[in-house]
């Protein structure tokens, strides 16, 4: 709500009850005109039309107070859509909708290219990003194998020794014990 810069007759709109109803006509047109960009002149029509077809639950607004109080919700409700996402490591990432930006501001290059550029960054990171997950999953992939080798490896050793345990001469020459036998 602005506030008054000094003495003379108070604003007429400048009360909850009139912002409210300036961002609930917003939020109306938005619902009907989910990707256009909306500017004073379309709300200026939009609340003639809610104000002539219900004059008792709302009441019409001209340029002079769009402009004055409702230009803060209209830029608001402008701003391209965000999806949030956050992250294991606690970053915030927020992706604008492509298809909001593009629509709303089709007719401004240099604001489609600021939101999007991004969006471009972010996919070549994650680019980036997945080809070293790639080559690590490759090497963990190859260590995986050299530890299964060795694995089966030292499983053959310990047949063999098992199986020289049983007999005699190696059992005296390196101290084994008899695995095998139950008798033993």
């Amino acid at each position: 709500m602005k506030e008054r810069k000094g003495p003379g007759r108070p604003s007429k709109y400048n009360n909850i009850e009139t912002l409210n109803e300036l961002k609930e006509q917003v939020l109306l047109y938005r619902k009907e005109n989910p990707f256009r960009k909306i500017r004073p002149a379309d709300m200026v029509r939009f609340s003639k039309k809610l104000h002539d077809s219900r004059p008792e639950q709302y009441h019409f607004f001209n340029k002079d107070v769009w402009l004055s109080y409702g230009k803060s919700y209209i830029n608001e409700i402008n701003e391209p859509l965000r999806t949030k996402f956050v992250m294991e490591d606690e970053k915030v990432y927020e992706i604008p909708n492509v298809v909001d930006c593009v629509t709303k501001f089709k007719d401004d290059p240099e604001k489609i290219i600021s939101l999007l550029s991004p969006i471009e960054t972010m996919l070549h990171n994650s680019l980036r990003r997945e080809e070293e997950l790639i080559n690590k999953v490759k090497e963990l992939k190859s260590e995986n194998e050299e530890l299964k080798r060795q694995v089966w490896s030292y499983k053959d050793f310990v047949l063999q020794m098992a199986h020289h345990s049983y007999i005699t001469e190696y059992q005296e020459k390196f101290g084994l014990k008899n695995i095998i036998s139950p008798n033993a």
